[in-house]
């Protein structure tokens, strides 16, 4: 069976071919915020008096997912690439360079490599926890977590690290902007509760197709 033909006879793989188009990710990303972002700050503000405070714990957040997911998107990439290199060199009787592979299997490494990314979105749900784990253990270090038990927080967080996650699995991954304090206004970002001139605190990513890339949703900063 074709490369083609075995993706449009595959009905799971177009479904997840959807989901991980950058126009459906970019308006989930957009839901996180207007739904997850706006409940959970509702629910931390009852426990911080501070609205900068309570944006910059919720913006760590989403940072430190985007943050773990990149890295360990790029991980698993290397690894099965190394996998599918190394058990092709193994089928041929060579131990070291891809170029010592004939042209006929250099063709068939690449066709490998184009179905990673297919294999990777199929394996996509089960990575998830374990990226959820990480972007814990990496904000305890430098954060109170306690927050992390209430169910508008949980459900932000969770929403959190599905949608960077689906980012960094793409090629090229998708990119997030912050801004930060004086930083001058820009196209990248509209106005929180006020306008002005500079950012006085980063309330959400910008969201590119990819780094130096379109803006596919602008970000959010509170003005002054």
């Amino acid at each position: 069976m074709s490369n083609e033909l075995w993706k449009k006879d595959n009905p799971k793989l177009l479904d997840l071919n959807n989901m991980y188009k950058p126009e459906v990710i970019s308006k989930r990303f957009l839901e996180l915020y207007e739904n997850e972002w706006r409940s959970a700050f509702q629910e931390l503000s009852i426990q911080q008096e501070s609205q900068e405070h309570v944006a910059e714990t919720l913006l760590n957040i989403v940072m430190a997912s985007y943050s773990v997911s990149l890295r360990m998107s790029g991980f698993q990439l290397q690894n099965l690439q190394s996998s599918v290199k190394r058990d092709m060199l193994l089928l041929n009787g060579k131990e070291d360079h891809l170029d010592e592979l004939s042209e006929r299997n250099k063709t068939l490494y690449e066709l490998a490599t184009s179905n990673i990314m297919d294999l990777r979105k199929i394996l996509s749900p089960t990575a998830i926890p374990a990226i959820k784990n990480l972007v814990l253990d990496n904000l305890s270090k430098d954060h109170d977590l306690s927050y992390r038990k209430e169910t508008k927080m949980a459900a932000y967080i969770d929403g959190c690290v599905e949608l960077t996650w689906l980012m960094c699995t793409l090629d090229p991954p998708m990119h997030l902007e912050t801004c930060k304090s004086q930083d001058p206004a820009s196209k990248y970002f509209r106005s929180y509760a006020k306008s002005g001139k500079c950012v006085q605190y980063c309330v959400w990513p910008c969201l590119c197709l990819h780094s130096n890339g379109p803006i596919l949703k602008k970000g959010v900063a509170q003005m002054t």
